[in-house]
């Protein structure tokens, strides 16, 4: 009568040759990594693309001819700058609310007796 155990003992046997490696953990990874990362990549250079490179469909849109601070300007100075400073001032009393609610309502379980 079978006790229900399968035979696990091959385990990552399958990943013992170098291509077999990099087929099934490193590319995939890489590519992963690649994807999550472009999007900020993307934000980034086009926070330093002038409005008539940004708006053009000639060139290469992955790249940087005539890099300008116009836009930091324009956050930092301009009509963007309270709208901005409101913004990043609100992530750290947000994130404080939502740390001491959480503080506060773990206290009241464990007051109650609850371990959950």
């Amino acid at each position: 009568m079978s006790n229900g155990k399968t035979d696990d003992s091959s385990g990552m046997d399958f990943l013992q040759s170098m291509s077999r490696r990099w087929v099934t953990v490193y590319i995939p990874i890489v590519l992963f990594v690649i994807v999550l990362l472009f999007p900020f990549y993307w934000m980034a250079i086009t926070s330093f693309k002038p409005d008539n490179e940004l708006l053009s469909r000639d060139g290469n849109p992955f790249w940087i001819v005539g890099p300008t601070l116009a836009f930091q300007r324009a956050i930092s100075g301009g009509a963007l700058a309270e709208g901005a400073a409101i913004a990043t001032l609100m992530v750290p009393f947000l994130l404080a609310a939502v740390l001491f609610s959480y503080f506060g309502l773990q206290r009241r379980a464990w007051q109650q007796g609850g371990d959950k």
